[in-house]
């Protein structure tokens, strides 16, 4: 594309970003710009939100991880 794209995707990795470090795959053409944002705001808070709890769940010490779908 141009040199614009790397710059983009080392910020956003330095930034704990992971996607909007590959926001090509992210954005729609034709679309606003805001929905654009949008967009990409609530997959790096869906992302955000699935290490958290995977991370809590490793740190909390439990032997296994149980759900209710193996009884």
């Amino acid at each position: 594309m141009n040199n614009i794209q790397p710059d983009i995707a080392k910020i956003s990795k330095d930034l704990g970003l992971s996607i909007f470090a590959h926001y090509g795959d992210y954005i729609k053409a034709g679309m606003p710009f805001e929905e654009n944002l949008l967009g990409l705001l609530r997959e790096q808070a869906t992302e955000s939100d699935k290490a958290r709890i995977a991370r809590r769940i490793r740190y909390s010490g439990f032997p296994m991880v149980k759900t209710l779908n193996t009884f």
